[in-house]
């Protein structure tokens, strides 16, 4: 529920044109993939949360490259 409904966020900002959300979506995207690879620096959970935080890294990078491109970042 909680993907829909920040995805539904993300549609709206879309379609309103404005790029602000995805310029703020970087750093915490990146802070999502650094909390869960501390979780599993520290052996709180295992292998398996790197491959939930690597999709957040690649989905940064790849937003800052289309707004770098697009003169919105």
């Amino acid at each position: 529920m909680l993907g829909s409904i920040i995805g539904g966020y993300y549609l709206l900002a879309a379609r309103a044109g404005l790029t602000d959300i995805y310029r703020w979506c970087i750093p915490l995207r990146l802070y999502v993939a650094a909390f869960m690879s501390g979780l599993f620096a520290f052996e709180f959970v295992g292998a398996g949360i790197l491959l939930f935080a690597a999709p957040d890294i690649a989905g940064a990078a790849w937003t800052f490259i289309v707004l770098r491109n697009n003169a919105g970042l």
